[in-house]
């Protein structure tokens, strides 16, 4: 049987509580029985993933139309993405402010795989990538990377990737012999 507490006996208990430790087998105790009790069911993390579903299903098969996906893709273009900087793109950066070379960060670049480039160098056409070991799935790169990279080449121009471990490991002279400068 299910009993109800009113807001005056949580309370109590609450203040009971306070300052007391619960062990990880009691705590795991507590959450097998909020998730089992049937009064919690429209609150919370399930009633947000009960509404998530419900949007899913009613979006099976369904795509954007043409116009949706364009404004879709216009907007994505005018976000900087990440909001901050990787270690690896800072450490580049840098390198470049130390050499005295001109650059712009999270550039769209308008290839048929569209998207931001780490660092763009206008003066001499390259595009610098930092590549994460982790994401970029190094050593053999992610296909995306590659198909990327071969556009950026067709529209004239030159690509550095770097993955993270070698970026740790460099030093500026390192990075300007990589820059061919």
């Amino acid at each position: 049987m299910l009993k109800i507490m009113n807001q005056e006996r949580k309370n109590n208990i609450s203040n009971k509580l306070k300052g007391h430790s619960v062990s990880i087998e009691t705590r795991n105790k507590i959450s097998l029985s909020n998730k089992n009790n049937p009064l919690l069911l429209g609150k919370g993390t399930r009633h947000k993933q009960a509404a998530k579903d419900k949007i899913r299903l009613a979006n099976i098969g369904k795509k954007h139309s043409v116009k949706t996906i364009d404004k879709i893709k216009a907007a994505r273009k005018k976000q900087i993405l990440p909001v901050k900087d990787t270690s690896i793109e800072v450490k580049i950066q840098n390198f470049l402010k130390k050499l005295g070379i001109e650059y712009f960060t999270h550039q769209y670049m308008k290839i048929e795989h569209g998207y931001q480039c780490d660092v763009l160098i206008p003066s001499i056409n390259l595009v610098i990538e930092c590549d994460g070991d982790y994401w970029h799935k190094y050593p053999i790169g992610n296909d995306v990377d590659h198909i990327r990279t071969s556009e950026l080449l067709e529209k004239g121009f030159k690509v550095l990737r770097l993955w993270e471990c070698e970026i740790n490991e460099m030093g500026l002279v390192e990075f300007k012999e990589r820059l061919n400068l």
